[in-house]
Protein backbone atom coordinates (compact mmCIF):
# COMPACT_ATOMS: atom_id res chain seq x y z
CA UNK A 1 0.00 0.00 0.00
CA UNK A 2 1.84 3.10 -1.27
CA UNK A 3 1.92 6.18 1.23
CA UNK A 4 -0.67 9.14 0.24
CA UNK A 5 2.04 11.03 -0.71
CA UNK A 6 3.20 8.29 -3.02
CA UNK A 7 -0.35 7.48 -4.36
CA UNK A 8 -1.26 11.02 -5.40
CA UNK A 9 2.28 13.08 -4.90
CA UNK A 10 0.37 16.58 -5.77
CA UNK A 11 -2.66 15.99 -3.28
CA UNK A 12 -4.77 17.28 -6.27
CA UNK A 13 -6.94 14.39 -6.94
CA UNK A 14 -10.05 16.09 -5.86
CA UNK A 15 -9.32 19.15 -7.47
CA UNK A 16 -9.21 16.79 -10.62
CA UNK A 17 -11.83 14.46 -10.02
CA UNK A 18 -14.03 17.60 -9.40
CA UNK A 19 -12.95 19.33 -12.37
CA UNK A 20 -13.67 16.11 -14.76
CA UNK A 21 -17.22 15.84 -12.85
CA UNK A 22 -17.53 19.59 -14.42
CA UNK A 23 -16.86 18.74 -17.49
CA UNK A 24 -19.00 15.36 -17.81
CA UNK A 25 -21.98 17.23 -16.73
CA UNK A 26 -21.52 19.91 -19.90
CA UNK A 27 -21.08 17.31 -22.46
CA UNK A 28 -24.08 15.04 -20.98
CA UNK A 29 -25.93 18.27 -21.06
CA UNK A 30 -25.63 18.52 -24.75
CA UNK A 31 -26.21 14.95 -25.46
CA UNK A 32 -29.38 15.65 -23.82
CA UNK A 33 -29.97 18.33 -26.39
CA UNK A 34 -29.06 16.49 -29.42
CA UNK A 35 -31.51 13.65 -27.73
CA UNK A 36 -34.08 16.26 -27.79
CA UNK A 37 -33.49 17.69 -31.22
CA UNK A 38 -33.03 14.56 -33.11
CA UNK A 39 -35.63 12.02 -31.49
CA UNK A 40 -38.44 14.17 -29.48
CA UNK A 41 -38.41 16.80 -31.41
CA UNK A 42 -37.49 15.03 -34.91
CA UNK A 43 -36.44 17.76 -36.69
CA UNK A 44 -35.13 16.10 -39.94
CA UNK A 45 -38.64 14.72 -40.23
CA UNK A 46 -37.18 11.42 -40.18
CA UNK A 47 -39.76 9.71 -37.95
CA UNK A 48 -42.60 12.09 -39.93
CA UNK A 49 -41.18 10.53 -43.05
CA UNK A 50 -41.19 7.24 -42.16
CA UNK A 51 -44.68 7.29 -40.50
CA UNK A 52 -45.83 9.08 -43.36
CA UNK A 53 -44.74 6.19 -46.11
CA UNK A 54 -46.40 4.17 -43.97
CA UNK A 55 -49.72 4.93 -43.36
CA UNK A 56 -49.51 5.42 -47.53
CA UNK A 57 -49.53 1.90 -47.31
CA UNK A 58 -51.77 0.65 -44.79
CA UNK A 59 -54.51 0.78 -43.39
CA UNK A 60 -54.72 1.69 -39.30
CA UNK A 61 -56.78 2.19 -37.47
CA UNK A 62 -57.24 5.95 -35.85
CA UNK A 63 -56.90 5.13 -32.48
CA UNK A 64 -53.37 3.50 -33.17
CA UNK A 65 -52.22 6.28 -35.46
CA UNK A 66 -52.44 8.59 -32.44
CA UNK A 67 -50.32 6.06 -30.72
CA UNK A 68 -48.11 5.86 -33.13
CA UNK A 69 -48.10 10.03 -33.29
CA UNK A 70 -47.50 10.56 -29.46
CA UNK A 71 -44.43 11.66 -28.40
CA UNK A 72 -43.03 13.77 -31.28
CA UNK A 73 -42.73 17.26 -31.09
CA UNK A 74 -42.06 19.19 -34.42
CA UNK A 75 -39.55 21.42 -34.68
CA UNK A 76 -41.32 24.01 -36.17
CA UNK A 77 -38.62 26.31 -36.71
CA UNK A 78 -37.66 23.96 -39.37
CA UNK A 79 -40.70 21.95 -40.40
CA UNK A 80 -40.75 24.26 -43.87
CA UNK A 81 -36.82 23.83 -44.97
CA UNK A 82 -35.49 21.65 -47.07
CA UNK A 83 -32.82 18.79 -45.90
CA UNK A 84 -29.34 21.19 -46.92
CA UNK A 85 -31.27 24.17 -44.97
CA UNK A 86 -31.84 21.75 -42.26
CA UNK A 87 -28.02 21.07 -41.91
CA UNK A 88 -26.90 24.27 -42.54
CA UNK A 89 -29.36 25.82 -39.19
CA UNK A 90 -27.90 22.20 -37.70
CA UNK A 91 -24.82 23.52 -37.97
CA UNK A 92 -25.34 27.09 -36.51
CA UNK A 93 -27.30 25.41 -33.71
CA UNK A 94 -24.27 22.84 -32.99
CA UNK A 95 -21.77 25.42 -32.84
CA UNK A 96 -23.52 27.51 -30.38
CA UNK A 97 -24.53 24.83 -28.29
CA UNK A 98 -20.83 23.36 -28.02
CA UNK A 99 -20.00 26.85 -27.43
CA UNK A 100 -22.48 28.00 -24.59
CA UNK A 101 -22.95 24.30 -23.22
CA UNK A 102 -19.44 23.70 -22.72
CA UNK A 103 -16.57 26.25 -23.09
CA UNK A 104 -18.35 29.00 -22.28
CA UNK A 105 -16.70 32.71 -21.89
CA UNK A 106 -19.32 33.53 -19.00
CA UNK A 107 -19.02 30.73 -17.18
CA UNK A 108 -14.97 30.61 -16.82
CA UNK A 109 -14.85 27.46 -14.83
CA UNK A 110 -11.60 26.25 -16.35
CA UNK A 111 -10.09 29.09 -15.10
CA UNK A 112 -10.99 28.74 -12.09
CA UNK A 113 -10.13 25.17 -11.51
CA UNK A 114 -6.70 25.78 -13.15
CA UNK A 115 -6.01 28.67 -10.30
CA UNK A 116 -6.82 26.64 -8.24
CA UNK A 117 -4.21 23.96 -9.09
CA UNK A 118 -1.53 26.97 -9.19
CA UNK A 119 -2.58 28.06 -5.82
CA UNK A 120 -2.65 24.54 -4.18
CA UNK A 121 1.24 24.12 -5.78
CA UNK A 122 2.44 27.19 -4.12
CA UNK A 123 1.23 26.76 -0.99
CA UNK A 124 2.73 23.04 -1.40
CA UNK A 125 6.31 24.65 -1.72
CA UNK A 126 6.10 26.60 0.89
CA UNK A 127 4.98 23.93 3.56
CA UNK A 128 7.94 21.59 1.74
CA UNK A 129 10.18 24.40 2.09
CA UNK A 130 9.33 25.58 5.37
CA UNK A 131 12.17 23.91 7.28
CA UNK A 132 14.39 26.03 5.60
CA UNK A 133 12.85 28.95 5.26
CA UNK A 134 15.03 31.00 8.50
CA UNK A 135 17.92 30.08 5.94
CA UNK A 136 16.61 31.96 2.93
CA UNK A 137 17.50 35.76 1.94
CA UNK A 138 14.70 38.01 2.30
CA UNK A 139 13.28 35.49 4.54
CA UNK A 140 11.54 38.40 6.48
CA UNK A 141 9.11 38.45 4.02
CA UNK A 142 6.93 35.49 4.88
CA UNK A 143 7.37 36.29 8.54
CA UNK A 144 3.95 36.27 8.53
CA UNK A 145 3.38 32.78 7.23
CA UNK A 146 1.76 30.97 4.53
CA UNK A 147 -1.16 33.36 4.58
CA UNK A 148 1.17 36.50 3.99
CA UNK A 149 3.46 34.47 1.41
CA UNK A 150 0.69 33.12 -0.60
CA UNK A 151 -0.75 36.62 -0.86
CA UNK A 152 2.85 38.06 -2.25
CA UNK A 153 3.24 35.01 -4.57
CA UNK A 154 -0.33 34.78 -6.30
CA UNK A 155 -0.45 38.59 -6.70
CA UNK A 156 2.52 39.02 -8.56
CA UNK A 157 2.40 40.01 -11.63
CA UNK A 158 4.23 37.20 -13.06
CA UNK A 159 2.08 34.54 -11.19
CA UNK A 160 -1.09 36.46 -12.46
CA UNK A 161 0.57 35.97 -15.90
CA UNK A 162 0.97 32.70 -15.81
CA UNK A 163 -2.07 31.44 -14.57
CA UNK A 164 -3.66 33.77 -18.03
CA UNK A 165 -1.45 31.79 -20.01
CA UNK A 166 -2.04 28.36 -17.91
CA UNK A 167 -6.10 28.99 -18.50
CA UNK A 168 -5.48 29.97 -22.03
CA UNK A 169 -3.61 26.79 -22.91
CA UNK A 170 -6.27 24.72 -21.53
CA UNK A 171 -9.21 26.65 -23.33
CA UNK A 172 -7.18 26.14 -26.54
CA UNK A 173 -7.05 22.26 -25.86
CA UNK A 174 -10.95 22.10 -24.69
CA UNK A 175 -11.94 24.15 -28.13
CA UNK A 176 -9.94 21.75 -30.30
CA UNK A 177 -11.42 18.88 -28.39
CA UNK A 178 -14.60 20.22 -29.10
CA UNK A 179 -14.23 20.80 -32.59
CA UNK A 180 -12.94 17.39 -33.43
CA UNK A 181 -16.40 16.68 -31.69
CA UNK A 182 -18.32 18.71 -33.36
CA UNK A 183 -16.98 17.67 -36.77
CA UNK A 184 -17.85 14.19 -36.02
CA UNK A 185 -21.39 14.67 -34.98
CA UNK A 186 -21.98 16.35 -38.31
CA UNK A 187 -20.77 13.43 -39.88
CA UNK A 188 -22.97 11.41 -38.06
CA UNK A 189 -25.99 13.31 -39.00
CA UNK A 190 -25.20 13.05 -42.99
CA UNK A 191 -24.45 8.98 -42.34
CA UNK A 192 -27.79 8.86 -40.88
CA UNK A 193 -29.65 11.20 -43.62
CA UNK A 194 -28.10 9.30 -46.74
CA UNK A 195 -29.08 5.75 -44.79
CA UNK A 196 -32.13 7.04 -43.96
CA UNK A 197 -31.92 5.63 -40.10
CA UNK A 198 -34.12 5.79 -37.47
CA UNK A 199 -33.34 9.15 -35.62
CA UNK A 200 -33.17 7.28 -32.59
CA UNK A 201 -30.24 5.44 -34.09
CA UNK A 202 -28.54 8.48 -35.12
CA UNK A 203 -28.86 9.44 -31.42
CA UNK A 204 -27.23 6.74 -30.38
CA UNK A 205 -24.40 7.33 -32.96
CA UNK A 206 -24.04 10.53 -31.78
CA UNK A 207 -23.90 9.91 -27.91
CA UNK A 208 -21.17 8.05 -28.68
CA UNK A 209 -18.41 10.88 -30.52
CA UNK A 210 -19.50 12.83 -27.47
CA UNK A 211 -18.65 10.31 -25.18
CA UNK A 212 -14.94 10.23 -26.98
CA UNK A 213 -14.83 14.09 -26.48
CA UNK A 214 -15.81 13.27 -22.98
CA UNK A 215 -12.80 11.25 -21.93
CA UNK A 216 -10.23 13.43 -23.94
CA UNK A 217 -11.50 16.23 -21.74
CA UNK A 218 -11.28 14.40 -18.58
CA UNK A 219 -7.77 13.65 -19.92
CA UNK A 220 -7.30 17.18 -20.38
CA UNK A 221 -8.55 18.20 -16.96
CA UNK A 222 -6.39 15.74 -15.40
CA UNK A 223 -3.36 16.76 -17.14
CA UNK A 224 -3.80 20.73 -16.97
CA UNK A 225 -4.48 20.53 -13.17
CA UNK A 226 -1.03 18.92 -12.70
CA UNK A 227 0.52 21.40 -15.12
CA UNK A 228 -0.77 24.22 -13.13
CA UNK A 229 0.10 22.78 -10.00
CA UNK A 230 3.79 21.84 -10.86
CA UNK A 231 3.92 25.59 -12.14
CA UNK A 232 2.93 26.96 -8.98
CA UNK A 233 5.40 25.01 -7.44
CA UNK A 234 8.51 26.25 -8.84
CA UNK A 235 7.18 29.95 -9.59
CA UNK A 236 6.63 29.77 -5.39
CA UNK A 237 9.97 28.13 -5.06
CA UNK A 238 11.87 31.01 -7.11
CA UNK A 239 9.81 33.63 -5.02
CA UNK A 240 11.34 32.26 -2.00
CA UNK A 241 14.65 32.88 -3.17
CA UNK A 242 15.52 29.34 -3.03
CA UNK A 243 17.11 29.39 -6.76
CA UNK A 244 19.52 31.59 -5.40
CA UNK A 245 20.77 29.27 -2.94
CA UNK A 246 20.79 26.91 -5.69
CA UNK A 247 18.26 24.72 -4.29
CA UNK A 248 17.23 21.93 -6.38
CA UNK A 249 13.53 20.10 -6.94
CA UNK A 250 13.52 15.89 -6.77
CA UNK A 251 10.81 14.80 -9.60
CA UNK A 252 8.31 12.22 -7.55
CA UNK A 253 6.26 9.67 -9.39
CA UNK A 254 3.17 8.57 -8.08
CA UNK A 255 5.08 5.50 -6.67
CA UNK A 256 2.41 2.73 -7.45
CA UNK A 257 2.09 0.09 -10.46
CA UNK A 258 0.51 2.57 -12.22
CA UNK A 259 3.44 4.34 -12.88
CA UNK A 260 4.20 4.72 -16.64
CA UNK A 261 7.20 3.74 -17.92
CA UNK A 262 7.76 7.62 -19.50
CA UNK A 263 7.94 8.47 -15.72
CA UNK A 264 9.68 5.62 -14.17
CA UNK A 265 13.07 6.62 -15.16
CA UNK A 266 12.42 9.86 -13.79
CA UNK A 267 12.13 9.65 -10.52
CA UNK A 268 14.65 10.79 -8.16
CA UNK A 269 16.12 13.79 -10.76
CA UNK A 270 17.31 16.43 -9.10
CA UNK A 271 17.24 19.65 -11.15
CA UNK A 272 17.38 23.46 -10.46
CA UNK A 273 14.62 24.87 -10.48
CA UNK A 274 14.85 27.21 -13.58
CA UNK A 275 15.34 23.81 -15.75
CA UNK A 276 12.24 22.39 -14.14
CA UNK A 277 9.53 24.52 -15.78
CA UNK A 278 7.71 22.54 -18.79
CA UNK A 279 8.85 19.51 -17.36
CA UNK A 280 5.87 17.87 -15.55
CA UNK A 281 3.25 17.16 -16.74
CA UNK A 282 5.66 14.74 -18.99
CA UNK A 283 2.34 12.89 -20.59
CA UNK A 284 -1.59 13.39 -21.40
CA UNK A 285 -2.51 12.20 -17.61
CA UNK A 286 0.54 12.42 -15.88
CA UNK A 287 0.55 12.59 -11.83
CA UNK A 288 3.93 13.31 -11.16
CA UNK A 289 5.00 16.27 -9.12
CA UNK A 290 8.03 18.24 -7.63
CA UNK A 291 9.15 18.27 -4.16
CA UNK A 292 12.57 20.34 -2.81
CA UNK A 293 15.99 18.52 -2.98
CA UNK A 294 19.22 19.63 -0.96
CA UNK A 295 16.45 20.57 2.66
CA UNK A 296 18.16 16.53 4.17
CA UNK A 297 16.28 14.64 3.26
CA UNK A 298 17.33 10.95 2.02
CA UNK A 299 19.22 11.24 -0.99
CA UNK A 300 19.00 7.19 -2.13
CA UNK A 301 17.36 6.81 -5.21
CA UNK A 302 18.31 10.38 -6.05
CA UNK A 303 19.52 10.93 -9.69
CA UNK A 304 22.31 13.73 -9.61
CA UNK A 305 25.20 13.59 -11.36
CA UNK A 306 25.21 14.61 -15.13
CA UNK A 307 25.42 11.58 -16.52
CA UNK A 308 22.89 9.59 -14.66
CA UNK A 309 20.33 12.50 -14.98
CA UNK A 310 20.88 12.35 -18.68
CA UNK A 311 20.48 8.54 -18.75
CA UNK A 312 17.10 9.03 -17.39
CA UNK A 313 15.79 11.63 -19.56
CA UNK A 314 17.05 9.26 -22.52
CA UNK A 315 15.31 6.46 -20.99
CA UNK A 316 12.22 8.44 -20.76
CA UNK A 317 12.10 9.14 -24.49
CA UNK A 318 13.00 5.61 -25.40
CA UNK A 319 9.71 4.33 -23.59
CA UNK A 320 7.61 6.44 -26.23
CA UNK A 321 9.37 4.39 -28.94
CA UNK A 322 6.82 1.74 -30.09
CA UNK A 323 8.09 -1.64 -30.24
CA UNK A 324 7.50 -2.06 -33.88
CA UNK A 325 9.15 0.88 -34.73
CA UNK A 326 13.13 1.19 -35.87
CA UNK A 327 13.21 4.33 -34.35
CA UNK A 328 16.30 6.17 -33.16
CA UNK A 329 16.64 8.15 -30.16
CA UNK A 330 17.70 11.26 -32.14
CA UNK A 331 14.52 10.39 -34.11
CA UNK A 332 12.36 9.85 -31.09
CA UNK A 333 13.44 13.17 -29.73
CA UNK A 334 12.40 15.57 -33.09
CA UNK A 335 8.72 13.81 -32.47
CA UNK A 336 8.18 14.72 -29.03
CA UNK A 337 6.73 17.83 -28.04
CA UNK A 338 8.10 16.97 -24.73
CA UNK A 339 10.02 19.78 -23.16
CA UNK A 340 12.18 17.31 -21.26
CA UNK A 341 13.00 15.29 -25.02
CA UNK A 342 15.27 18.70 -25.45
CA UNK A 343 16.75 19.17 -22.28
CA UNK A 344 20.86 19.50 -21.80
CA UNK A 345 21.59 17.58 -18.24
CA UNK A 346 23.41 19.34 -15.81
CA UNK A 347 24.72 18.00 -12.65
CA UNK A 348 22.56 18.77 -9.31
CA UNK A 349 23.40 21.93 -7.82
CA UNK A 350 25.22 21.06 -4.15
CA UNK A 351 23.39 21.10 -0.92
CA UNK A 352 22.12 23.09 1.73
CA UNK A 353 25.39 22.06 3.45
CA UNK A 354 27.66 22.73 0.85
CA UNK A 355 26.50 26.62 0.81
CA UNK A 356 29.05 28.69 2.65
CA UNK A 357 27.11 31.61 3.83
CA UNK A 358 23.98 28.63 5.00
CA UNK A 359 26.69 26.72 6.89
CA UNK A 360 27.71 30.02 8.15
CA UNK A 361 23.79 30.61 9.35
CA UNK A 362 23.50 26.82 10.99
CA UNK A 363 26.89 27.88 12.82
Amino acid sequence: MPSPLKADPTRTKILRRAYERKLKSKYNQLMRKLRKLIVEEDSFGLTTKSLTSFVSSATIQVRNLDTIWSGITANEDWQFLEDDEKLKEFETWLEAETGLTVISEDDRYWEEFVEEGYRRGAGRAFQDAHPIMEFLEGAERFIGGKNQFMSSTLNAPESIRKVKLLAASNLELIKGANQAMQNRIKQDLVTGLVQGDNPRVIARRMSKSVDISKKRARLIAQTEIIKAHAEGQLDAMEHMGIEDITAAVEHNTAGDNRVCPQCKPLDGVVLKVKNAHGIIPVHPGCRCGWAPANVGEDRKGQKRSKKAIQTAFDDSIKSTIPKTKRRSLKEARKRSKWKGATIKAEAAPKSLDDVDHISELQK
